[in-house]
């Protein structure tokens, strides 16, 4: 059951790469990502390499549009994310258009 949910967002323009790491203050479980582009552009070539404490969770990197945007068609992770941990997300859009991205950790 998700109790929390942290968000961030990336700006990142056609043909670049931008990183956002999440440092967890205490110890949680996430349950699930779910990334939505906030224009309501397709992300099936926008691709996230996600890493914890720099041991990849994706190999190689995956299209967001694979982790989904909505609860129910969100792909099921459940990790523990230790205090003082690092969730590392590095975005890279092969689109030809710009993109922002919301990305939502769901947290039980």
């Amino acid at each position: 059951m998700v109790k929390e949910i942290r968000t961030f967002d990336l700006s990142i323009t056609a043909g670049s790469t931008e990183e956002e790491t999440f440092t967890a203050e205490k110890d949680l479980i996430v349950e699930k990502i779910l990334i939505t582009e906030r224009s309501g552009n397709a992300l099936n070539n926008v691709h996230a390499l996600i890493t914890l404490n720099d041991e990849p969770l994706t190999r190689p990197s995956v299209p967001c549009v694979v982790f989904g945007e909505t609860y129910n068609e969100g792909m099921p992770l459940r990790f523990s994310l230790p205090k003082g941990s690092k969730l590392k997300f590095r975005v890279t859009n092969n689109s030809s258009t710009d993109v922002t991205i919301d990305i939502a950790l769901l947290i039980e």
